[in-house]
């Protein structure tokens, strides 16, 4: 693999600012402001250290370059000595998120891989969890906060995380000069998860989805792309590239070569075809919904540029593995083209006839609906319960 090399600053008078936004690097290199402060943390004083860095290193406004870099993306991060995650600059307080962070993760091992994981004391914890159970009594208000407030760094958000830490070897999450391990925040993430009836809601959900990220195993498509339904992309034709070295090598984008030139819908309706060619049923057609006025994307390819707002149908096994019988048809003189397909025809089985509909009123917010005053009434009863006892 080949070691490329730093583009960072020696000294800080080789970086000028453009903008509030935009700085350039020794006269002709523009990086964004919050790049150029992570080179001024990441920079060692002594020596020089070489990087790579996907902003720097891929020309983002070239689409051949730039595919053809995704295409390897996951070779960089899996032969890389270590990922560096840089979540910004010190705030008020992030330390002591870090700090917290770093005493209860450093005092138990987890193992993700098991089904449910796996919890033992670390090699320096007690075999009792004694100071794991004093560090979680300790966490006043103040701590939720700082920790509410470090969770919702812009970093925890975006899809292409999945890939960066769960392809490393190594990986540190870096805030300002503060600096934890990617193993041991998933320590102490699990237990604080386990603790969730006794967080503020904000951070239990917060926490919830990082816990979703340690404890996913991403094997197949369907299930991955609805685990990270809900993480932000700036290109939505990242939804599938960046998702390509996470699942099974049997798995339909796999093999995908990465082109940015295409439609994002076109991305979406190949991987549609792909899905049924390899798997030999439509479970995919599970994330179409009614929504958006793209007159271009045919109606059986979900638009996975938006966040969905339904849940897939729990179908019994004996219909929802089953084979299907289709045809792709295209437009006109175009059948023959299955990229220019518009038409999916499915040979399925009559089962009954919708003969009437009606309204109902939804709640306009969750406090009509009653939700918060149950959320609230239930998580005060178990308080209650759980008071005077230990973890």
């Amino acid at each position: 693999m080949k070691r490329y090399p730093t583009l960072g600053a020696r000294q800080r008078n080789q970086i000028r600012s453009l903008n509030e936004t935009t700085f350039t690097i020794r006269g002709n290199l523009v990086v964004t402001q919050n790049l150029a402060t992570a080179l001024c943390h990441l920079r060692w004083t002594d020596e020089s250290r070489n990087l790579w860095i996907d902003a720097i290193c891929i020309n983002q406004q070239d689409v051949v370059e730039r595919g053809a870099q995704v295409a390897i993306m996951g070779a960089i991060y899996t032969n890389a000595s270590q990922v560096l995650v840089w979540l910004g600059p010190e705030s008020e307080d992030s330390a002591l998120a870090v700090e917290t962070l770093s005493l209860i993760g450093s005092q138990v091992e987890v193992d993700w891989g098991q089904t449910p994981p796996e919890l033992k004391p670390g090699q320096d914890g007690d075999p009792s969890f004694a100071l794991v159970n004093h560090a979680i009594r300790s966490l006043d208000d103040r701590r939720w906060r700082v920790l509410d407030a470090f969770f919702s760094r812009p970093w925890f958000t975006r899809l292409w995380i999945w890939q960066e830490v769960r392809l490393a070897n190594f990986a540190w999450v870096i805030c300002g000069t503060a600096a934890i391990s990617w193993t041991v925040l998933g320590n102490a993430v699990y237990i604080l998860f386990d603790q969730q009836l006794r967080n503020p809601l904000a951070v239990a959900y917060r926490i919830g989805a990082m816990y979703n990220m340690f404890s996913t195993q991403a094997r197949f498509l369907l299930s991955t792309l609805d685990k990270t339904n809900s993480a932000t992309c700036t290109d939505p034709r990242d939804r599938i590239y960046s998702l390509m070295n996470l699942v099974e090598k049997v798995e339909c984008i796999v093999g995908l070569k990465p082109d940015y030139s295409a439609k994002p819908h076109e991305i979406f309706q190949q991987v549609v075809m792909r899905y049924r060619e390899r798997h030999g049923h439509l479970n995919i057609l599970s994330l179409c919904e009614m929504s958006g006025t793209d007159i271009e994307r045919p109606t059986w390819v979900p638009d996975l540029s938006k966040r969905r707002m339904c849940q897939p149908l729990n179908f019994p096994r004996s219909c929802w593995m089953s084979k299907t019988e289709c045809s792709f048809l295209g437009d006109l003189e175009q059948n023959q083209n299955l990229a220019n397909a518009k038409v999916l025809r499915v040979t399925g089985m009559h089962v009954t006839t919708v003969e009437t509909q009606i309204s109902i009123r939804l709640a306009r917010s969750l406090e009509e609906s009653g939700t918060i005053s149950a959320i609230r009434s239930g998580w005060e009863h178990d308080r209650s319960i759980l008071q005077g006892c230990s973890w």
